[in-house]
């Protein structure tokens, strides 16, 4: 963990980098992401499959980024239960972020793509929304703290 945490400043700039090159091969990757079904999958894909996987494999590099730098993070702030707790939401955010694209990655193979598969997607991407957001309040909230207890 001490060997991670001394690396953050790498891991936080190969996140970043991965995550501007989701956009620089694909602009309309999260619209994909997002996809209501199977049609309007298809059409956001369109023409464009080997730019959206390039633009996956960024947004899995970018998911582990963010996933291993929440645990710095709550480990750095807080301690016992509360870090756990914080790193536990983070890697759940990137876990299920990365189970989104993997399903992403299935869904722009597939020859017979369903409702049912992109739901599934979307799923995953709620998921990892909730969570995101749930780990961004609480990582405020442990930040907050630790600077209350500095004063």
């Amino acid at each position: 963990m001490e060997l991670v945490a001394t690396r953050w400043k790498l891991i936080f700039l190969v996140g970043g980098v991965a995550g501007l090159a989701i956009f620089a091969f694909m602009p309309d990757y999260n619209t994909l992401q997002m996809s209501s079904d199977a049609r309007d999958f298809t059409s956001t894909l369109g023409d464009d499959e080997g730019r959206a996987l390039i633009a996956n494999v960024c947004d899995m590099v970018f998911a582990l980024s963010y996933g291993v730098l929440g645990v710095v993070a709550f480990n750095k702030l807080a301690s016992g239960g509360l870090a756990l707790l914080g790193s536990l939401v983070a890697v759940g955010a990137a876990l299920a972020d990365e189970i989104e694209n993997v399903l992403v990655f299935l869904n722009i193979k597939s020859d017979s793509l369903t409702n049912g598969d992109v739901d599934l997607m979307g799923t995953f991407g709620l998921i990892k929304w909730v969570l995101i957001v749930a780990s961004i309040v609480l990582l405020i909230v442990v930040a907050a703290r630790a600077r209350s207890r500095k004063e």
